[in-house]
Parts: C-alpha cells; structure tokens; sequence
C-alpha cells in the first residue's frame, strides 16, 4: 500500500490529463493534420474538432505568438515530472523530496494551464458563437475521452 495521499495521485493525474490536452493544442498545430476524415485521433483531436485548424489568421496568429512560451511550460513541467518521478522511485524514500515534488509539478501545471486557458479566452474572442460553441464541445469531448487515473 503506498503512503502517498489518493489525493496526490488524483492531483497528478488530472495534471497529466491536462497538459496533454495543452500538448494536443499547440503540438498538433505545428504538425498538421494526418487524418482528414474528421476524427483525427491522438493530439490533433482538439485542434479538428474544435476547427481551431482552419479558424483564420487572427486565431493562427494568437497561436503561433504563444507557442514557443507554451512548449517552455511543457519542458520545465516535463522536467519536474522527472524529478518527481527520480524522487518516487529512489533507492531511500525522501518524503520531503517528493513533496517538494508534487509542489513543483502543481505549480508548473497550474502556470502551464493559466497560460493556456489565456490563449483559449484570446483565441475566443476572434470566434464566431458556432465556432466557439465548437470549441467548446471539442474541451468537453477531450476531457471524456481522457483516460481514467
């Protein structure tokens, strides 16, 4: 039995969960698409479901201008999850290592996440109401579709 709080662990797997979704957002646009059938699997999900992919200039300059701060939050949070992990799965168990583990990948999340809702909000406001009720439903979509913890 792990001495580690269930709610640490649901804290760090909706974290994952979130950040993928971010992932998903700005990866994906630098990628392209490789389906287009219309349900594209994987990171390009959110970015054709929501039609962010074909949304304009204005929202693909919103995106473009983001997206070298995003993939800096995605690297540090990367690297904190490495850390947490290093500490988790060290030879002698260092609680107050691996709390300062959890802080640090709740604070990258939480920066990476604010950072993130703030391009969505700045992207929505150059969206039609059908574009915006589209990308409203590709976040809901995406959040079922998560994988349980």
């Amino acid at each position: 039995m792990s001495t580690v709080p269930k709610g640490i662990w649901l804290a760090l797997a909706g974290s994952i969960a979130l950040n993928m979704f971010g992932l998903g957002v700005f990866a994906a646009r630098g990628l392209g698409p490789r389906d287009h059938g219309g349900h594209d699997a994987g990171r390009h999900a959110f970015i054709h479901q929501s039609g962010l992919h074909s949304a304009g200039p204005e929202v693909q300059s919103i995106m473009k201008q983001h997206r070298g701060a995003v993939r800096e939050r995605v690297h540090a949070l990367t690297d904190a999850r490495k850390r947490l992990r290093d500490a988790l799965t060290a030879e002698h168990y260092d609680p107050a290592r691996v709390e300062a583990g959890f802080s640090e990948v709740r604070d990258k999340s939480s920066a990476m996440q604010a950072d993130m809702h703030g391009v969505l909000s700045d992207v929505a406001k150059h969206l039609a109401v059908e574009q915006r009720k589209r990308m409203a439903n590709a976040l809901r979509r995406s959040r079922r579709e998560m994988p349980s913890p």
